[in-house]
């Protein structure tokens, strides 16, 4: 899709989205209050459930609750419905456009690609809703504290597994889109059949079944539960460090969840007590709503206890944590240095070749994403992980990975290696620095990046910085790894594709070739034999061994990749 198509297109199921879903919300909200704020009239009135006095822009209005009379339907009778199906039409629209139509859902190395994270997210949807309409039509009825547990645990679990199939952002907005589509849903197959069926069977002069408005009445309170939720839900997307960024994101959303709770579950106390007041006596049981409040707030504060004790927030640097491979010692390790002769020392240089055709480079996909989609107006979005020109590749990092003399100590640089985002991308995609080396990572668009680095520990993926870079020119705090890694992964949470890649060494010679393919260790090699290891993301290590370097020589190592 054209980057200024997609760009209006998506500004404008944003605005409706939001306009419908604000008049939705306030609807739902509002009628939830006038039920808990209507009070018996003074003098009985035939089929009159209670009254309101409200004030609004200046004037006064008197709403009544009544029940019909069999045979007679006022007219005309507004329905409150098309701002629940335009909110999630329009919510369905922008899940395509923002997620399916760029990829910026699938997680990079899951057991699915994106098609699979698309077929995965719609499933949720649907058993979503048609999980928590079991939960509550057939399995616990009217038992909403149970359901309400139950439900909470599901929606971890759900969060969870969603979060092995699909990027942490993708999941977040798939619990987003599975609570709008719950509540879409209660609105057009359980609310709206369930008031139809009253006015049929008033229209046809039978007292009409309120048995019927009674489960509408418990759905659309649903509904208000999950608006506050919902709403964080939606702006979590701009603020990883609070919500998908999270080392425990699914913990993390589930404070928010139970704060959402904790706020609706105060405004419908708060409202019980006030007409619990006005009615005084006896009558002031009815409008007594169940102490579930501190229940939640002890739910909330559990959880929020589990993410500081454990680290959740997981947004703080870290060090490396890989063992050395006997390259060499770092400076303070307890080991004799040896000074290195400049004379007894030679260079190493060499290419990376290409053999064959090189594969097709793949689409980024940032049509849906405005902010980065001006970069490419001029040229394709294509991503930067297979570099090849005139059978020359790039972005290979090469490595010496044996043969130094473990009693050379190698001091770090003064300099920090400063690694950039920059037109939606980490700009070098591969580097590396030295132990005890700072390493700044630099936010150079006009728009908000999040760099999380991940290490592989023990067949798995482990968290050691997740940091949040939300105005341009801000940056990372200076860190440092205090042993070496292989290779450490770069993403960021928020634009799915930008991928990188950091080593780190106790020692200097290491090189990653340029866009020709060249390469050169900075610093001069001690005379020896040596192992040389090259390696690319996509296309694995190629290894030289006998490395042999004399006093004064230059040296030329040469890699080919198939």
């Amino acid at each position: 899709m054209d980057p200024t198509t997609s760009e209006w297109l998506n500004l404008a199921l944003r605005w409706i989205h939001i306009v419908a879903g604000a008049f939705w919300i306030g609807q739902t909200n509002f009628f939830g209050w006038l039920e808990r704020s209507f009070l018996p009239t003074k003098e009985p009135k035939d089929n009159v459930v209670g009254h309101a006095w409200m004030v609004h822009s200046g004037g006064f209005f008197y709403v009544e609750k009544r029940k019909f009379t069999p045979g007679v339907v006022p007219e005309p009778l507004h329905w409150f419905k098309w701002e629940a199906g335009l909110t999630w039409l329009t919510g369905f629209f922008l899940l395509g456009i923002v997620y399916y139509h760029t990829g910026l859902h699938a997680r990079d190395g899951a057991a699915v690609g994106s098609a699979g994270a698309t077929l995965a997210g719609l499933g949720f949807l649907l058993g979503g809703w048609f999980g928590y309409d079991r939960l509550f039509r057939n399995l616990l009825g009217k038992n909403e504290l149970a359901g309400a547990a139950i439900g909470f645990v599901l929606i971890l679990v759900t969060t969870y597994a969603l979060t092995l199939l699909m990027s942490d952002r993708g999941a977040y907005i798939h619990i987003g889109a599975m609570f709008g589509t719950i509540m879409a849903a209660n609105v057009w197959f359980r609310i709206l059949p369930a008031q139809q069926r009253m006015l049929d069977a008033t229209r046809a002069g039978r007292p009409a079944d309120y048995s019927f408005g009674e489960e509408a009445k418990q759905r659309s309170k649903h509904n208000t539960y999950l608006t506050i939720p919902l709403v964080f839900l939606m702006v979590s997307n701009h603020f990883p460090t609070t919500s998908y960024g999270t080392k425990s994101n699914g913990l993390m959303l589930g404070v928010f969840v139970l704060v959402g709770w904790m706020v609706r579950w105060y405004m419908n106390d708060k409202e019980d007590r006030a007409t619990a007041r006005r009615l005084g006596g006896e009558a002031a049981k009815a409008h007594e709503s169940a102490a579930v409040g501190p229940i939640i707030g002890l739910a909330a504060l559990a959880l929020l206890g589990i993410l500081i004790t454990t680290g959740g927030g997981g947004n703080g640097p870290h060090g490396g944590h890989h063992a050395g491979g006997g390259n060499g010692a770092q400076p303070g390790a307890g080991v004799q240095p040896t000074p290195i002769d400049p004379a007894q020392a030679g260079t190493v240089a060499g290419t990376v070749s290409f053999a064959g055709t090189a594969p097709a480079r793949k689409k980024m996909g940032v049509g849906g994403v405005p902010e980065c989609a001006r970069y490419f107006q001029d040229e394709p979005d294509f991503d930067n992980d297979v570099l090849v020109e005139n059978g020359r590749l790039a972005n290979v990092f090469i490595a010496v990975v044996e043969g130094l003399d473990p009693r050379f100590v190698f001091a770090p640089p003064g300099e920090p290696l400063r690694i950039q985002n920059r037109l939606c991308r980490y700009e070098p995609r591969v580097s590396g620095a030295m132990v005890g080396q700072e390493v700044l990572f630099v936010n150079e668009d006009e728009t908000m990046h999040n760099v999380r680095v991940l290490a592989h520990r023990h067949g798995a993926l482990e968290e050691l910085l997740n940091k949040s870079l939300v105005a341009k020119g801000s940056k990372t705090p200076a860190w440092r790894f205090d042993e070496e890694s292989e290779p450490l992964r770069l993403e960021c949470n928020v634009h799915g594709w930008m991928a990188g890649a950091l080593w780190v060494l106790p020692h200097p010679y290491f090189a990653v070739s340029a866009a020709d393919g060249t390469w050169k260790f900075a610093t001069r090699l001690p005379t020896g034999t040596y192992v040389l290891e090259a390696w690319h993301e996509r296309l694995g290590k190629k290894t030289r061994k006998e490395v042999r370097v004399g006093p004064g020589e230059a040296v030329t190592v040469d890699f080919s990749f198939p």
